[in-house]
C-alpha cells in the first residue's frame, strides 16, 4: 500500500523472540509505520506492550505476534523512561473483507461531474490495501470514478457507498490498484 518505515533499536532487536511482536499502524499523512514491540502482558481481549513510539487511544493498529495477526485499537498510552506503555484490545470481528487501519490523514479527491472537473478536501477516517473510508462536505454518486491524492501518495478508485452524517458524507471508496507514490507519476495536471 503506502510506504513502511521498519524501526527498531538495540533495545528492541529484531522483534523475534519469546516477547517480541510487531505493531503496523498508518500516521496521519498516510505513511505506514512499524515497530518492533515487546510483550508484557496477555489476556484473551488484548495485551499491553513497551514501544518506541507513542499512539493516541482510539487508534487502529495491527498486532503481530508469532503466528498471531490481528486488528487492535489502542486504549492507553503513558511515557515510561525513552518508550511507551501501550495497552491494546482486540478486534474480533469486522466485516470488511480486509483490515483497515485508522488514520486522521486529508486529501483532495478529483473527479469529474458532467464534464466539469471538480475537487474537494477530504477527511481519511481510515485506510486499507483495497480501500479507504473519507468523509466530506458533498455528496457522491455510486460507482464515480475519483482520484484519491495525499502529501506523498495517491490513488484511483470509485465510490462503493455515500451516506449523509450530519452536514457531511462518508464516502466509501474502493481502490482499482493499490495507492502508489505521487513522486512516480509522469505527469500532474
Amino acid at each position: 500500500m503506502l510506504r513502511t518505515e521498519v524501526r527498531s533499536s538495540a533495545v528492541h532487536g529484531s522483534g523475534r523472540g519469546p516477547n517480541r511482536s510487531t505493531l503496523l499502524w498508518i500516521t496521519g499523512t498516510g505513511e505506514r509505520r512499524m515497530d518492533a514491540v515487546e510483550l508484557q502482558d496477555t489476556s484473551p481481549h488484548g495485551v499491553v506492550i513497551l514501544a518506541p513510539d507513542s499512539l493516541t487511544p482510539g487508534q487502529s493498529v495491527i498486532f503481530r505476534h508469532d503466528a498471531l495477526e490481528t486488528k487492535a485499537n489502542v486504549t492507553h498510552c503513558e511515557k515510561r523512561g525513552n518508550e511507551f506503555l501501550i495497552a491494546l484490545r482486540f478486534i474480533l470481528h469486522e466485516r470488511r473483507r480486509e483490515d483497515r487501519l485508522s488514520t486522521a490523514g486529508f486529501g483532495t479527491l478529483c473527479w469529474f461531474e458532467r464534464g466539469s472537473a471538480l475537487t474537494a478536501v477530504v477527511q481519511v477516517k481510515n485506510a486499507g490495501d483495497n480501500g479507504a473510508q473519507l468523509e466530506m462536505d458533498q455528496s457522491l454518486s455510486i460507482d464515480q470514478m475519483v482520484r484519491l491524492c495525499g502529501e506523498r501518495w495517491e490513488c484511483l478508485g470509485r465510490v462503493r457507498h455515500c451516506q449523509g452524517e450530519g452536514s457531511n458524507y462518508v464516502v466509501g471508496l474502493e481502490f482499482s490498484m493499490p495507492p502508489y507514490p505521487t513522486k512516480s507519476l509522469d505527469f500532474r495536471d
